[in-house]
Protein backbone atom coordinates (compact mmCIF):
# COMPACT_ATOMS: atom_id res chain seq x y z
CA UNK A 1 0.00 0.00 0.00
CA UNK A 2 2.85 2.26 0.87
CA UNK A 3 4.46 1.27 -2.43
CA UNK A 4 1.31 2.21 -4.31
CA UNK A 5 1.14 5.49 -2.48
CA UNK A 6 4.81 6.03 -3.23
CA UNK A 7 4.47 5.38 -6.95
CA UNK A 8 1.16 7.23 -6.98
CA UNK A 9 2.86 10.23 -5.46
CA UNK A 10 5.70 10.01 -7.99
CA UNK A 11 3.20 9.87 -10.86
CA UNK A 12 1.37 12.79 -9.34
CA UNK A 13 4.61 14.75 -9.15
CA UNK A 14 5.40 13.88 -12.76
CA UNK A 15 2.02 15.16 -13.78
CA UNK A 16 2.57 18.49 -12.00
CA UNK A 17 6.03 18.83 -13.52
CA UNK A 18 4.57 18.20 -16.95
CA UNK A 19 1.92 20.78 -16.42
CA UNK A 20 4.56 23.15 -15.16
CA UNK A 21 6.71 22.58 -18.23
CA UNK A 22 3.68 23.16 -20.41
CA UNK A 23 2.77 26.30 -18.49
CA UNK A 24 6.35 27.57 -18.67
CA UNK A 25 6.33 26.97 -22.43
CA UNK A 26 3.22 29.09 -22.82
CA UNK A 27 4.72 31.91 -20.78
CA UNK A 28 7.96 31.69 -22.75
CA UNK A 29 5.96 31.91 -25.98
CA UNK A 30 4.04 34.95 -24.72
CA UNK A 31 7.19 36.59 -23.40
CA UNK A 32 9.12 35.86 -26.60
CA UNK A 33 6.29 37.24 -28.77
CA UNK A 34 6.17 40.37 -26.63
CA UNK A 35 9.91 40.91 -27.06
CA UNK A 36 9.58 40.51 -30.86
CA UNK A 37 6.65 42.92 -31.04
CA UNK A 38 8.53 45.44 -28.88
CA UNK A 39 11.56 45.16 -31.15
CA UNK A 40 9.42 45.71 -34.28
CA UNK A 41 7.73 48.71 -32.67
CA UNK A 42 11.02 50.29 -31.65
CA UNK A 43 12.64 49.63 -35.01
CA UNK A 44 9.82 51.36 -36.89
CA UNK A 45 9.73 54.46 -34.69
CA UNK A 46 11.59 57.54 -35.96
CA UNK A 47 14.87 58.28 -34.25
CA UNK A 48 14.48 60.94 -31.55
CA UNK A 49 17.32 63.38 -31.56
CA UNK A 50 18.79 64.39 -28.23
CA UNK A 51 21.19 67.00 -29.55
CA UNK A 52 20.86 70.49 -28.08
CA UNK A 53 18.87 73.01 -30.17
CA UNK A 54 20.89 74.51 -33.00
CA UNK A 55 23.13 71.50 -33.57
CA UNK A 56 22.73 69.23 -36.58
CA UNK A 57 22.28 65.59 -35.70
CA UNK A 58 22.03 62.76 -38.24
CA UNK A 59 19.17 61.29 -36.21
CA UNK A 60 16.86 64.28 -36.27
CA UNK A 61 13.34 63.45 -35.23
CA UNK A 62 10.84 64.12 -38.00
CA UNK A 63 7.29 64.35 -36.72
CA UNK A 64 4.33 62.95 -38.65
CA UNK A 65 3.34 65.26 -41.47
CA UNK A 66 0.08 66.43 -39.94
CA UNK A 67 2.03 67.84 -36.98
CA UNK A 68 4.63 69.68 -39.03
CA UNK A 69 2.75 72.58 -40.64
CA UNK A 70 3.97 75.52 -38.57
CA UNK A 71 2.29 78.34 -40.53
CA UNK A 72 0.40 78.78 -43.79
CA UNK A 73 -0.84 82.14 -45.05
CA UNK A 74 -2.68 81.99 -48.39
CA UNK A 75 -3.42 85.75 -48.67
CA UNK A 76 -6.71 85.12 -50.46
CA UNK A 77 -8.80 86.94 -47.88
CA UNK A 78 -8.23 89.71 -45.36
CA UNK A 79 -10.03 89.62 -42.02
CA UNK A 80 -10.70 92.45 -39.58
CA UNK A 81 -10.88 92.35 -35.79
CA UNK A 82 -11.34 95.08 -33.23
CA UNK A 83 -9.39 95.77 -30.02
CA UNK A 84 -11.01 97.74 -27.17
CA UNK A 85 -13.81 98.69 -29.55
CA UNK A 86 -11.83 101.60 -30.91
CA UNK A 87 -9.27 100.29 -33.38
CA UNK A 88 -9.61 97.84 -36.24
CA UNK A 89 -6.77 95.58 -37.32
CA UNK A 90 -6.57 93.78 -40.63
CA UNK A 91 -4.92 90.41 -40.67
CA UNK A 92 -4.39 87.30 -42.76
CA UNK A 93 -5.43 83.97 -41.33
CA UNK A 94 -3.03 81.15 -40.47
CA UNK A 95 -4.48 77.98 -42.02
CA UNK A 96 -2.03 75.70 -40.22
CA UNK A 97 -4.41 75.35 -37.29
CA UNK A 98 -1.95 77.05 -34.91
CA UNK A 99 -3.76 80.40 -34.88
CA UNK A 100 -0.86 82.78 -35.63
CA UNK A 101 -2.59 85.77 -37.21
CA UNK A 102 -0.54 87.97 -39.51
CA UNK A 103 -1.27 91.64 -38.85
CA UNK A 104 -1.12 93.83 -41.97
CA UNK A 105 0.89 97.05 -41.95
CA UNK A 106 0.14 99.36 -44.89
CA UNK A 107 -1.41 96.40 -46.68
CA UNK A 108 -5.06 97.32 -46.67
CA UNK A 109 -6.61 95.36 -49.49
CA UNK A 110 -6.28 92.38 -51.79
CA UNK A 111 -8.87 93.71 -54.23
CA UNK A 112 -6.34 93.85 -57.05
CA UNK A 113 -6.42 90.38 -58.51
CA UNK A 114 -3.52 88.77 -60.29
CA UNK A 115 -3.10 85.87 -62.70
CA UNK A 116 -2.05 83.18 -60.30
CA UNK A 117 -3.26 79.73 -59.42
CA UNK A 118 -3.62 80.06 -55.66
CA UNK A 119 -7.07 81.62 -55.85
CA UNK A 120 -7.64 85.02 -57.39
CA UNK A 121 -6.00 87.41 -54.93
CA UNK A 122 -2.53 88.32 -53.70
CA UNK A 123 -0.99 90.77 -51.24
CA UNK A 124 0.59 93.83 -52.82
CA UNK A 125 3.74 95.08 -51.04
CA UNK A 126 5.06 98.59 -51.53
CA UNK A 127 8.50 99.25 -50.07
CA UNK A 128 8.00 103.00 -50.35
CA UNK A 129 5.30 102.86 -47.66
CA UNK A 130 7.07 100.06 -45.72
CA UNK A 131 4.35 97.47 -46.19
CA UNK A 132 4.71 94.15 -44.37
CA UNK A 133 2.91 91.45 -42.36
CA UNK A 134 3.81 90.97 -38.70
CA UNK A 135 3.22 87.69 -36.85
CA UNK A 136 3.83 88.01 -33.13
CA UNK A 137 6.53 85.82 -31.62
CA UNK A 138 5.68 82.14 -31.36
CA UNK A 139 7.98 79.37 -30.20
CA UNK A 140 6.74 77.39 -33.21
CA UNK A 141 9.14 79.41 -35.37
CA UNK A 142 12.13 78.55 -33.17
CA UNK A 143 12.97 75.40 -35.11
CA UNK A 144 15.63 73.01 -33.87
CA UNK A 145 15.38 70.51 -36.69
CA UNK A 146 14.59 70.21 -40.38
CA UNK A 147 12.41 72.98 -41.80
CA UNK A 148 11.39 74.63 -45.07
CA UNK A 149 9.83 77.87 -46.33
CA UNK A 150 8.14 78.49 -49.67
CA UNK A 151 6.26 81.30 -51.38
CA UNK A 152 4.96 82.55 -54.71
CA UNK A 153 6.32 86.00 -55.56
CA UNK A 154 6.29 88.53 -58.39
CA UNK A 155 8.40 91.68 -58.52
CA UNK A 156 9.94 94.11 -60.97
CA UNK A 157 11.60 96.23 -58.28
CA UNK A 158 15.14 97.49 -58.81
CA UNK A 159 15.99 97.24 -55.11
CA UNK A 160 19.05 95.15 -54.22
CA UNK A 161 17.45 93.47 -51.19
CA UNK A 162 13.85 92.22 -51.18
CA UNK A 163 12.74 90.34 -48.07
CA UNK A 164 10.35 87.41 -48.39
CA UNK A 165 10.24 86.55 -44.67
CA UNK A 166 12.44 86.74 -41.57
CA UNK A 167 12.65 86.08 -37.84
CA UNK A 168 15.98 87.31 -36.53
CA UNK A 169 17.74 89.39 -33.89
CA UNK A 170 21.42 90.36 -33.64
CA UNK A 171 22.57 86.79 -32.97
CA UNK A 172 19.95 84.23 -34.00
CA UNK A 173 17.31 83.48 -36.61
CA UNK A 174 16.85 83.39 -40.38
CA UNK A 175 16.05 85.58 -43.37
CA UNK A 176 14.70 84.45 -46.78
CA UNK A 177 15.21 87.09 -49.49
CA UNK A 178 16.31 88.19 -52.97
CA UNK A 179 19.83 89.60 -53.27
CA UNK A 180 20.14 91.59 -56.51
CA UNK A 181 17.27 89.49 -57.80
CA UNK A 182 18.95 86.16 -56.90
CA UNK A 183 17.35 83.86 -54.32
CA UNK A 184 19.15 83.62 -50.96
CA UNK A 185 18.70 82.65 -47.32
CA UNK A 186 20.83 83.39 -44.23
CA UNK A 187 20.80 81.36 -41.00
CA UNK A 188 22.23 82.78 -37.71
CA UNK A 189 23.11 80.80 -34.59
CA UNK A 190 24.78 82.47 -31.57
CA UNK A 191 26.42 85.09 -33.77
CA UNK A 192 27.56 82.64 -36.46
CA UNK A 193 25.93 82.99 -39.87
CA UNK A 194 25.87 81.15 -43.19
CA UNK A 195 24.22 82.32 -46.42
CA UNK A 196 23.12 80.16 -49.33
CA UNK A 197 22.92 82.21 -52.53
CA UNK A 198 21.93 81.34 -56.09
CA UNK A 199 24.75 83.47 -57.50
CA UNK A 200 24.56 81.99 -61.01
CA UNK A 201 20.76 82.01 -61.16
CA UNK A 202 18.31 84.18 -63.00
CA UNK A 203 17.26 87.59 -61.81
CA UNK A 204 13.77 86.98 -60.46
CA UNK A 205 12.83 90.68 -60.68
CA UNK A 206 11.31 90.09 -64.13
CA UNK A 207 7.63 90.79 -63.39
CA UNK A 208 6.61 87.12 -63.61
CA UNK A 209 5.36 84.80 -60.89
CA UNK A 210 8.06 82.57 -59.38
CA UNK A 211 7.73 79.75 -56.90
CA UNK A 212 10.64 79.91 -54.43
CA UNK A 213 11.57 77.60 -51.55
CA UNK A 214 14.31 76.99 -48.98
CA UNK A 215 15.01 73.91 -46.87
CA UNK A 216 17.54 72.96 -44.20
CA UNK A 217 17.85 69.24 -43.57
CA UNK A 218 20.60 67.47 -41.62
CA UNK A 219 23.25 70.07 -42.29
CA UNK A 220 22.42 70.70 -45.96
CA UNK A 221 20.60 73.82 -47.14
CA UNK A 222 18.96 73.99 -50.57
CA UNK A 223 17.17 76.57 -52.69
CA UNK A 224 14.40 75.77 -55.18
CA UNK A 225 12.91 77.89 -57.96
CA UNK A 226 9.92 77.15 -60.21
CA UNK A 227 9.49 73.37 -59.78
CA UNK A 228 8.47 71.72 -63.01
CA UNK A 229 6.69 68.40 -63.53
CA UNK A 230 9.09 65.72 -62.37
CA UNK A 231 11.57 68.17 -60.80
CA UNK A 232 11.64 70.13 -57.54
CA UNK A 233 13.69 72.86 -59.21
CA UNK A 234 16.81 72.71 -57.02
CA UNK A 235 19.21 75.52 -57.95
CA UNK A 236 21.72 75.66 -55.09
CA UNK A 237 23.01 73.51 -52.22
CA UNK A 238 25.47 74.24 -49.40
CA UNK A 239 26.40 73.06 -45.92
CA UNK A 240 25.01 74.87 -42.86
CA UNK A 241 26.20 73.09 -39.68
CA UNK A 242 23.54 74.54 -37.35
CA UNK A 243 19.87 75.43 -37.19
CA UNK A 244 18.61 78.97 -36.52
CA UNK A 245 19.14 80.09 -32.95
CA UNK A 246 16.06 80.96 -30.93
CA UNK A 247 14.86 84.55 -30.60
CA UNK A 248 11.72 86.33 -29.41
CA UNK A 249 11.32 88.80 -32.27
CA UNK A 250 8.22 88.68 -34.48
CA UNK A 251 8.05 86.66 -37.69
CA UNK A 252 7.86 89.14 -40.56
CA UNK A 253 6.59 88.65 -44.09
CA UNK A 254 8.09 91.23 -46.42
CA UNK A 255 10.41 92.88 -43.89
CA UNK A 256 13.75 92.61 -42.10
CA UNK A 257 15.01 95.73 -40.37
CA UNK A 258 14.90 98.54 -42.91
CA UNK A 259 14.57 96.20 -45.91
CA UNK A 260 11.16 95.31 -47.38
CA UNK A 261 9.54 93.44 -50.25
CA UNK A 262 8.14 95.28 -53.25
CA UNK A 263 5.68 93.48 -55.51
CA UNK A 264 3.03 90.75 -55.15
CA UNK A 265 3.12 87.71 -52.89
CA UNK A 266 0.54 84.95 -53.05
CA UNK A 267 1.17 82.66 -50.07
CA UNK A 268 3.77 81.62 -47.54
CA UNK A 269 4.33 78.10 -46.15
CA UNK A 270 6.51 77.24 -43.14
CA UNK A 271 6.99 73.54 -42.39
CA UNK A 272 9.05 71.51 -39.93
CA UNK A 273 9.91 69.18 -42.77
CA UNK A 274 12.27 69.37 -45.77
CA UNK A 275 10.64 70.81 -48.87
CA UNK A 276 11.29 67.58 -50.77
CA UNK A 277 9.45 65.53 -48.12
CA UNK A 278 6.24 67.46 -48.59
CA UNK A 279 5.30 67.01 -52.27
CA UNK A 280 1.95 68.75 -51.84
CA UNK A 281 -0.18 69.39 -54.92
CA UNK A 282 0.72 73.07 -55.03
CA UNK A 283 4.35 72.38 -55.94
CA UNK A 284 3.72 71.75 -59.63
CA UNK A 285 0.60 73.89 -59.96
CA UNK A 286 2.67 77.04 -59.53
CA UNK A 287 4.70 76.30 -62.63
CA UNK A 288 2.48 78.15 -65.10
CA UNK A 289 3.62 81.72 -65.73
CA UNK A 290 0.10 82.96 -66.27
CA UNK A 291 -2.90 80.78 -65.55
CA UNK A 292 -5.68 81.71 -67.93
CA UNK A 293 -8.20 79.31 -66.44
CA UNK A 294 -8.43 77.36 -63.17
CA UNK A 295 -11.43 75.20 -62.35
CA UNK A 296 -10.85 73.61 -58.90
CA UNK A 297 -14.32 72.03 -58.78
CA UNK A 298 -14.25 72.23 -54.99
CA UNK A 299 -16.97 73.14 -52.54
CA UNK A 300 -17.95 76.74 -53.11
CA UNK A 301 -16.76 76.70 -56.73
CA UNK A 302 -19.86 74.99 -58.04
CA UNK A 303 -23.12 76.87 -57.72
CA UNK A 304 -26.03 75.39 -55.83
CA UNK A 305 -27.83 74.00 -58.87
CA UNK A 306 -24.60 72.58 -60.36
CA UNK A 307 -25.16 74.45 -63.63
CA UNK A 308 -21.73 76.06 -63.68
CA UNK A 309 -18.12 75.37 -62.67
CA UNK A 310 -16.44 78.62 -61.66
CA UNK A 311 -13.09 79.78 -62.99
CA UNK A 312 -10.86 81.00 -60.15
CA UNK A 313 -7.88 82.25 -62.18
CA UNK A 314 -8.71 85.74 -63.37
CA UNK A 315 -10.81 88.79 -62.60
CA UNK A 316 -10.96 90.10 -66.18
CA UNK A 317 -11.95 86.77 -67.76
CA UNK A 318 -14.71 84.86 -66.00
CA UNK A 319 -14.55 81.64 -68.00
CA UNK A 320 -17.16 79.68 -66.08
CA UNK A 321 -17.91 76.21 -67.36
CA UNK A 322 -21.48 75.28 -68.20
CA UNK A 323 -22.33 71.75 -67.07
CA UNK A 324 -24.19 69.81 -69.77
CA UNK A 325 -26.43 66.78 -69.22
CA UNK A 326 -26.56 67.50 -65.50
CA UNK A 327 -28.17 64.13 -64.76
CA UNK A 328 -24.88 62.54 -65.75
CA UNK A 329 -22.62 64.78 -63.63
CA UNK A 330 -22.30 64.32 -59.86
CA UNK A 331 -20.60 66.41 -57.19
CA UNK A 332 -18.33 63.79 -55.62
CA UNK A 333 -17.17 64.26 -52.05
CA UNK A 334 -13.69 63.49 -50.76
CA UNK A 335 -15.02 60.16 -49.47
CA UNK A 336 -15.18 59.03 -53.07
CA UNK A 337 -11.46 59.25 -53.64
CA UNK A 338 -9.61 59.77 -50.34
CA UNK A 339 -6.69 62.19 -50.33
CA UNK A 340 -5.36 61.44 -53.80
CA UNK A 341 -6.55 64.61 -55.51
CA UNK A 342 -6.47 68.19 -54.20
CA UNK A 343 -9.38 69.82 -52.46
CA UNK A 344 -12.48 68.18 -51.06
CA UNK A 345 -14.70 67.67 -54.10
CA UNK A 346 -14.55 66.81 -57.79
CA UNK A 347 -16.85 66.19 -60.76
CA UNK A 348 -18.04 62.65 -61.51
CA UNK A 349 -18.97 62.15 -65.17
CA UNK A 350 -21.38 59.37 -66.17
CA UNK A 351 -22.47 58.00 -69.52
CA UNK A 352 -25.84 56.26 -69.20
CA UNK A 353 -26.22 55.39 -72.87
CA UNK A 354 -22.55 55.15 -73.80
CA UNK A 355 -21.98 57.60 -76.66
CA UNK A 356 -25.31 59.39 -76.84
CA UNK A 357 -25.95 60.54 -73.27
CA UNK A 358 -23.10 61.77 -71.12
CA UNK A 359 -21.98 64.60 -68.85
CA UNK A 360 -19.57 67.35 -69.86
CA UNK A 361 -18.41 70.91 -69.15
CA UNK A 362 -18.37 73.49 -71.95
CA UNK A 363 -16.41 76.74 -71.52
CA UNK A 364 -17.06 79.47 -74.08
CA UNK A 365 -14.06 81.53 -75.15
CA UNK A 366 -15.47 84.67 -76.73
CA UNK A 367 -12.23 86.64 -76.29
CA UNK A 368 -9.86 83.83 -77.35
CA UNK A 369 -8.11 83.79 -73.96
CA UNK A 370 -7.83 80.02 -74.23
CA UNK A 371 -6.16 80.06 -77.67
CA UNK A 372 -2.39 79.62 -77.90
CA UNK A 373 -0.46 80.18 -81.12
CA UNK A 374 2.87 79.11 -79.59
CA UNK A 375 4.80 81.25 -82.07
CA UNK A 376 6.59 83.09 -79.26
CA UNK A 377 7.82 82.30 -75.76
CA UNK A 378 5.04 84.49 -74.37
CA UNK A 379 2.27 82.23 -75.66
CA UNK A 380 3.14 78.64 -74.82
CA UNK A 381 0.55 76.13 -73.64
CA UNK A 382 0.39 74.53 -70.19
CA UNK A 383 -2.32 72.06 -69.06
CA UNK A 384 -2.68 70.30 -65.71
CA UNK A 385 -5.47 68.21 -64.20
CA UNK A 386 -6.41 65.09 -62.22
CA UNK A 387 -8.51 62.14 -63.40
CA UNK A 388 -9.74 58.79 -62.12
CA UNK A 389 -11.07 57.01 -65.25
CA UNK A 390 -13.45 54.08 -65.49
CA UNK A 391 -13.00 51.13 -67.84
CA UNK A 392 -15.25 51.96 -70.82
CA UNK A 393 -13.43 49.88 -73.47
CA UNK A 394 -13.37 52.86 -75.84
CA UNK A 395 -11.39 56.08 -76.32
CA UNK A 396 -12.15 58.93 -73.88
CA UNK A 397 -11.57 62.62 -74.59
CA UNK A 398 -10.45 64.45 -71.46
CA UNK A 399 -9.83 68.06 -72.53
CA UNK A 400 -10.04 69.66 -75.94
CA UNK A 401 -10.21 73.00 -77.71
CA UNK A 402 -10.28 71.63 -81.20
CA UNK A 403 -11.57 72.46 -84.68
CA UNK A 404 -11.46 70.05 -87.61
CA UNK A 405 -10.73 71.94 -90.85
CA UNK A 406 -10.29 69.06 -93.29
CA UNK A 407 -9.16 65.49 -93.79
CA UNK A 408 -6.91 64.86 -90.77
CA UNK A 409 -6.32 68.60 -90.45
CA UNK A 410 -7.24 70.67 -87.42
CA UNK A 411 -6.44 73.63 -85.19
CA UNK A 412 -6.16 73.64 -81.41
CA UNK A 413 -5.16 71.15 -78.70
CA UNK A 414 -6.63 68.10 -76.98
CA UNK A 415 -5.80 65.28 -74.55
CA UNK A 416 -7.50 61.88 -74.61
CA UNK A 417 -7.19 58.24 -73.60
CA UNK A 418 -6.62 55.94 -76.57
CA UNK A 419 -7.98 52.44 -75.92
CA UNK A 420 -6.39 49.36 -77.52
CA UNK A 421 -8.79 46.37 -77.68
CA UNK A 422 -5.89 44.10 -78.63
CA UNK A 423 -3.93 44.80 -75.43
CA UNK A 424 -6.91 45.97 -73.34
CA UNK A 425 -5.06 49.09 -72.17
CA UNK A 426 -5.29 52.89 -72.35
CA UNK A 427 -2.61 55.30 -73.58
CA UNK A 428 -2.62 59.01 -72.85
CA UNK A 429 -2.25 61.12 -76.00
CA UNK A 430 -1.55 64.86 -76.23
CA UNK A 431 -2.21 66.45 -79.63
CA UNK A 432 -1.68 69.97 -80.94
CA UNK A 433 -2.56 71.14 -84.41
CA UNK A 434 -1.89 74.05 -86.71
CA UNK A 435 -3.45 72.43 -89.74
CA UNK A 436 -0.92 69.61 -89.30
CA UNK A 437 -1.54 67.42 -86.24
CA UNK A 438 1.36 66.48 -83.93
CA UNK A 439 0.77 63.63 -81.48
CA UNK A 440 2.71 62.77 -78.31
CA UNK A 441 1.95 59.39 -76.70
CA UNK A 442 2.78 58.95 -73.02
CA UNK A 443 4.39 55.66 -71.98
CA UNK A 444 2.53 55.76 -68.66
CA UNK A 445 0.09 52.89 -68.12
CA UNK A 446 -3.24 54.60 -67.39
CA UNK A 447 -5.10 51.72 -65.76
CA UNK A 448 -8.77 52.43 -64.84
CA UNK A 449 -9.71 52.94 -61.21
CA UNK A 450 -6.66 54.95 -60.10
CA UNK A 451 -5.96 58.65 -59.64
CA UNK A 452 -3.57 60.30 -62.13
CA UNK A 453 -1.97 63.74 -61.97
CA UNK A 454 -1.35 64.81 -65.57
CA UNK A 455 0.65 67.66 -67.10
CA UNK A 456 0.94 68.49 -70.80
CA UNK A 457 2.74 71.49 -72.26
CA UNK A 458 4.09 72.81 -75.54
CA UNK A 459 6.98 75.25 -75.53
CA UNK A 460 9.97 76.19 -77.67
CA UNK A 461 9.19 73.76 -80.49
CA UNK A 462 8.71 70.79 -78.15
CA UNK A 463 5.78 68.97 -76.54
CA UNK A 464 5.88 67.25 -73.16
CA UNK A 465 3.72 65.08 -70.93
CA UNK A 466 4.32 64.13 -67.31
CA UNK A 467 2.08 61.60 -65.53
CA UNK A 468 2.08 60.49 -61.90
CA UNK A 469 -0.13 57.85 -60.27
CA UNK A 470 -1.58 54.43 -60.90
CA UNK A 471 0.62 51.36 -61.23
CA UNK A 472 3.53 52.97 -63.09
CA UNK A 473 6.46 55.05 -61.94
CA UNK A 474 6.35 58.77 -62.80
CA UNK A 475 6.74 59.17 -66.55
CA UNK A 476 7.91 62.11 -68.69
CA UNK A 477 7.78 62.00 -72.50
CA UNK A 478 8.43 64.54 -75.23
CA UNK A 479 8.54 65.08 -78.97
CA UNK A 480 9.17 67.98 -81.33
CA UNK A 481 6.44 70.32 -82.52
CA UNK A 482 7.56 72.77 -85.18
CA UNK A 483 4.06 73.63 -86.41
CA UNK A 484 2.73 75.54 -83.40
CA UNK A 485 -0.92 75.55 -82.33
CA UNK A 486 -3.60 77.02 -84.56
CA UNK A 487 -6.28 79.20 -83.00
CA UNK A 488 -9.93 78.20 -82.97
CA UNK A 489 -13.10 79.91 -81.85
CA UNK A 490 -14.53 76.65 -80.52
CA UNK A 491 -15.16 76.29 -76.78
CA UNK A 492 -12.93 74.46 -74.34
CA UNK A 493 -14.60 71.18 -73.40
CA UNK A 494 -14.06 68.71 -70.57
CA UNK A 495 -15.13 65.07 -70.92
CA UNK A 496 -16.22 64.78 -74.57
CA UNK A 497 -15.40 66.00 -78.07
CA UNK A 498 -15.46 65.40 -81.81
CA UNK A 499 -12.86 62.68 -82.31
CA UNK A 500 -12.74 62.34 -86.10
CA UNK A 501 -12.66 64.92 -88.88
CA UNK A 502 -15.64 63.40 -90.69
CA UNK A 503 -17.79 63.13 -87.51
CA UNK A 504 -18.00 66.77 -86.47
CA UNK A 505 -21.76 66.59 -86.02
CA UNK A 506 -21.71 63.60 -83.69
CA UNK A 507 -19.97 63.99 -80.32
CA UNK A 508 -18.12 60.87 -79.34
CA UNK A 509 -15.54 59.40 -76.94
CA UNK A 510 -17.08 60.69 -73.67
CA UNK A 511 -15.00 60.53 -70.50
CA UNK A 512 -16.46 58.41 -67.71
CA UNK A 513 -14.89 58.88 -64.28
CA UNK A 514 -13.84 61.68 -61.92
CA UNK A 515 -12.04 64.88 -62.95
CA UNK A 516 -10.58 67.53 -60.66
CA UNK A 517 -8.50 70.71 -60.55
CA UNK A 518 -8.10 71.68 -64.22
CA UNK A 519 -5.54 74.39 -65.09
CA UNK A 520 -4.94 76.03 -68.47
CA UNK A 521 -2.03 78.45 -68.58
CA UNK A 522 1.10 79.74 -70.22
CA UNK A 523 4.49 78.22 -69.46
CA UNK A 524 7.59 79.86 -68.11
CA UNK A 525 10.22 80.14 -70.85
CA UNK A 526 12.71 77.33 -70.30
Amino acid sequence: MDLIKKFGRRNHMKKKKGELRKENGIWKLIFGSSIIMLFILLSTMPAIHGAPPGNVDSGNYVAPKHYTKIAYYNFNKIYVYQINNNQNYSYVWDDSGRDKKGILNNLTSTNEKDNNINGNAALLFDEDVRAYVQVNHSADFNVSGSFSMSSLIKTSSESDTLIICSKVDDQNGFSFFLNSGKLACTVWNNGNSTTIYDSDGSDLRDGYWHFVAFELFRGTAKLYIDPSPGSYGEVESTSIPYYPGNNTNPFYIGKKGSDYFDGAMDFLYFYALPFTDLNPPYIHRMWGKENVGYWPMDEGNLNETMNFVNDMARSDFNSYGQVSNIDNVAYASSNSFGNAAPGTHALQFYSTNEMSDHGSVVINDNNNYLDFDCDSEEDDLYIEFWINPEDTKYNQILIQKWDWIGNNQANGYRIYLDYSPLFDKYELKFEVANSTITTLTSKHNVAPGYWYHIWAWSIGGNMYTHVEGGLSANTTDNTTNTNGIGQTGNPLIFAFGFPLWYATLTPDWPFVGIMDDVVIGRCYPR
